[in-house]
């Protein structure tokens, strides 16, 4: 019986690698015939490169789903997905929208050969991504060695969800005490370089993220409603106030909060309704960049106003689609020094590795950053055929510890990994390398801590059976240092 079990294992998983094999063999000569015809029509139209790059990166992302499974809790596939979009919608409507008013800080005018450039980079990032995070794939095992759990929702005790209560005001109060109250409630400048303490405010602003998230999940739980509502206006004021568009993302990570505790269907419509309203909330902050006077009070009494005239589409479209202009503007500039680049991927804190000399040239203007997409072709080719895969390895790598932390029911760990993975997307398209880069060194910290607690868990709680003595007890190995005999505890 166990020779045709064994024969039937190794009959599986012959079959199993024969599939592997052929998807691909199948894989390869798609992409091979993808470039070939990238080749050959690129000598008759321009357009032949980007269309062999979209239509490899879509196979590749396509083979990655098969693996990775749903895209909603892939890190990998919704910053791929989110690179292709933004080099098709780029391509097709930046130029129409480049003139638009009150919708970037910047107004950057790219050459059709420039435009196309940029889309070429975009999609070779992209594909060079996929290639890193499918090497890791398969090297993990695939599919058959990463786990498909399906989030289940949180289960807190009251005493969590106070602590959650408690602790929630806590970043607001940082914000208030980083900007100082006299510059949030009216100020004469938009933004200025020593407004308030860097660190504080850096503090502040991640935390205050995941205390709207809190606020959700207690608000799902049907806690502490009053201090919910209070708490989440204040957040909405202090946002506002500065004229951030991180207003727009107080519905969605609300939302999410609550899809945290609560997955029932209403919950998740809900969600797409939050999106709809925060994609509504970035008109507001580009209206207030352009007042003469700024801070609460201001804000608050032309809110009437703002509201009752067309809401700036055109503009919140700009704002969207600036990075595909910033990328391509910072490919273009002078050529930083190679130094910068080692700089910007070192781990080491900004002000031991030289970062804050750096920092004022890797700027487009006193608002703008240089976007880290553009900061590694700006390096050169090679830089961003080197780097490109490395990132989209950490991505697959941070994606398959916390499939497998959902799997044992660590579903907190795992969403915090899925939530600073994904982070890595907008800070790749419009923020510094160094920025884009921190999003996935927190990922990897928390991925260690993780498994550093997990490793003395088991430690802990999982007993050794030893072998059998001669009087016929068993010994149990409880710890590294302690033997109990089972038969004397047991007594006569």
């Amino acid at each position: 019986m166990s020779l045709v079990v064994a024969n039937h294992k190794l009959t599986s998983r012959k079959v199993a690698a024969g599939r592997r094999g052929l998807t691909v063999a199948l894989l390869s000569i798609a992409c091979s015939g993808a470039i070939i015809f990238g080749a050959i029509s690129s000598s008759f139209t321009p357009e032949g490169f980007p269309l062999a790059l979209g239509i490899i990166a879509v196979l590749l992302l396509v083979t990655a789903n098969r693996v990775l499974g749903t895209f909603l809790l892939s890190p990998v596939q919704i910053v791929v997905g989110g690179l292709l979009l933004l080099a098709v919608l780029g391509r097709l409507f930046h130029g129409a929208i480049a003139d638009v008013r009150g919708g970037a800080a910047i107004t950057i005018h790219l050459s059709e050969d420039a435009t196309r450039q940029t889309q070429n980079l975009i999609l070779l990032a992209a594909v060079l991504m996929l290639s890193g995070a499918l090497l890791v794939l398969a090297i993990c095992g695939g599919k058959a060695k990463i786990p498909q759990a399906t989030f289940q929702g949180f289960k807190f005790n009251d005493r969590s969800y106070k602590l959650i209560a408690l602790g929630a005001p806590l970043p607001l109060f940082l914000l208030v005490i980083g900007y100082g109250p006299g510059k949030l409630l009216a100020r004469s400048y938009y933004i200025e370089q020593h407004v308030g303490s860097p660190g504080i405010v850096s503090a502040g602003t991640l935390l205050s993220l995941g205390a709207v998230a809190g606020l959700g999940c207690l608000w799902a739980a049907r806690k502490y409603r009053a201090w919910v509502l209070l708490l989440v206006a204040l957040a909405a004021l202090i946002f506002l106030g500065l004229g951030s568009r991180r207003l727009a993302l107080i519905p969605i990570i609300f939302s999410l909060g609550m899809l945290a505790i609560n997955t029932s269907r209403r919950t998740r419509l809900i969600v797409i309704a939050s999106c709809a309203f925060s994609f509504y909330l970035i008109g507001l902050p580009l209206k207030f960049r352009a007042q003469a006077s700024h801070g609460i009070l201001p804000y608050l009494s032309s809110l009437p106003d703002i509201v009752a005239v067309a809401h700036p589409w055109a503009a919140v479209a700009q704002n969207l689609l600036i990075s595909f202009a910033i990328i391509g503007k910072t490919a273009m500039l002078q050529p930083f020094p190679l130094r910068d680049l080692y700089i910007s991927l070192s781990p080491i804190p900004g002000s031991l590795v030289g970062w804050y000399d750096i920092a004022p040239n890797h700027r487009l203007n006193a608002y703008t950053p240089a976007a880290a997409l553009g900061e590694l072709r700006n390096a050169g080719l090679v830089a961003t055929v080197l780097v490109c895969p490395v990132l989209g390895a950490v991505l697959a790598w941070l994606e398959i510890r916390a499939k497998r932390l959902l799997a044992d029911g660590r579903q907190i760990l795992s969403l915090v990994l899925i939530v600073l993975s994904t982070l890595f997307l907008p800070f790749f398209m419009q923020y510094n390398l160094r920025t884009a880069a921190r999003m996935l060194y927190y990922a990897l910290a928390v991925d260690v801590i993780a498994a550093v607690f997990n490793h003395r868990r088991h430690l802990r709680n999982a007993p050794l059976m030893d072998e059998q003595d001669t009087s016929g007890a068993k010994r149990v190995r409880l710890s590294s240092r302690k033997w109990v005999n089972a038969a004397e505890r047991r007594g006569p």
